[in-house]
């Protein structure tokens, strides 16, 4: 499978909800979610909900609205995470509970705080996963465009 306009278009989206991110201690975050259907989609970023990263905020506010999200792609500007520093469960465990069948993704987690496997975790569980090299140094630059010095 390869990356399609959609998905660049989808991601873009993504791109732009870091906008919104607050000043954070690790990295700002955009996200996305299409359903399968083509027309419904539902967007997160980091800390729109506290404490919640963009792929969490994403996959919550799709279960509020009741949307279904088998076969559903997943975009983000960062790789999901595997490791939980803040919360018991990580979003690459959430993809794999909530059906979503493919992830894109922009770049992968930088190994500044813990070593990301989400990639890997997710083709495990038989979900299509690919980055989108064309987007990789405009999502590296985001992630840390809203980084907390302090």
């Amino acid at each position: 499978m390869t990356i399609t306009s959609t998905d660049i278009q989808m991601l873009n989206i993504a791109l732009e909800q870091v906008a919104y991110c607050p000043k954070v201690k690790f990295f700002s975050v955009g996200c996305l979610i299409l359903c399968s259907n083509s027309q419904s989609f539902i967007s997160g970023y980091t800390e729109e909900v506290q404490h919640m990263h963009a792929e969490e905020v994403a996959i919550h506010k799709a279960k509020l609205a009741q949307l279904n999200l088998q076969n559903a792609t997943l975009y983000s500007t960062l790789e999901p995470c595997s490791v939980r520093l803040s919360a018991k469960t990580s979003c690459t465990d959430r993809i794999i509970e909530s059906g979503i069948s493919r992830v894109v993704y922009g770049c992968r987690e930088p190994s500044e705080f813990v070593d990301c496997v989400g990639h890997e975790r997710l083709l495990e569980h038989g979900i299509v996963v690919q980055q989108a090299f064309e987007l990789e140094k405009r999502c590296l630059i985001s992630i840390h465009s809203k980084r907390d010095s302090n």
